[in-house]
């Protein structure tokens, strides 16, 4: 069992760089700034970590760990046809919540590329984890390439704005609001429902048959 001074330590430095993390960009964090703020030492920090990538490394490990607690609360409460399609939709959401949560800090980690590799593992694990990978019927593409495919993709869907860059009016003629509201922020509401419509038309097309 791990000490509980041990436990204590690590979650007030994962605590302090993600509260960092919301406020600049991680290249412009040092060890030094996330002992100070979490009120430990640097040799403490060096006996728990190689550096800020591994505590990062760290924080995305237990950020898998709450997504799959969250999906598998979503699934016993769920009363839709336990299928492929109602699976995934429940992962998404577990993810968009997630992200909701830590809004600032995924918008500055998503904008440095070399951070972008973190957080494909992070995706590529949790599918990996997920039921997806526990069934049985043999598919059309193998799993662990149709998983990178869907982590990255994901990624670019979450993050990808119009190419004008500004903010969009509601299309009055398909009768679709864009992802982008009147104040340029993400409409949260309906980056899921396009989001719930993608998964759905992914699977309908029987890609994961």
């Amino acid at each position: 069992m791990t000490d509980k001074r041990i436990l204590k330590t690590k979650k007030a430095l994962k605590s302090t760089l993600i509260e960092l993390v919301s406020e600049k960009p991680f290249d412009k964090i040092s060890v030094t700034e996330i002992c100070t703020l979490a009120n430990t030492g640097r040799i403490t920090f060096y006996t728990h970590y190689d550096d800020k990538y591994d505590l990062l490394q760290d924080i995305f490990s237990d950020l898998k760990n709450d997504v799959m607690m969250d999906y598998k609360a979503r699934q016993a409460e769920s009363k839709e046809p336990d299928n492929t399609k109602s699976r995934f939709l429940n992962l998404i959401d577990s993810i968009l919540d997630l992200m909701g949560k830590y809004s600032a800090a995924s918008r500055n980690l998503s904008s440095n590329n070399e951070l972008l590799f973190l957080y494909y593992q992070f995706v590529l694990e949790t599918l990996d984890t997920f039921e997806l990978s526990a069934v049985k019927s043999k598919r059309r593409y193998d799993k662990d390439q149709l998983n990178s495919f869907l982590a990255l993709g994901f990624w670019g869907f979450i993050h990808t704005r119009p190419s004008s860059g500004k903010p969009a009016k509601e299309n009055t003629n398909s009768g679709k609001a864009n992802i982008i509201n009147n104040t340029g922020d993400i409409d949260k509401n309906k980056l899921r429902r396009d989001a719930h419509m993608l998964v759905s038309d992914l699977i309908d097309s029987g890609i994961m048959e």
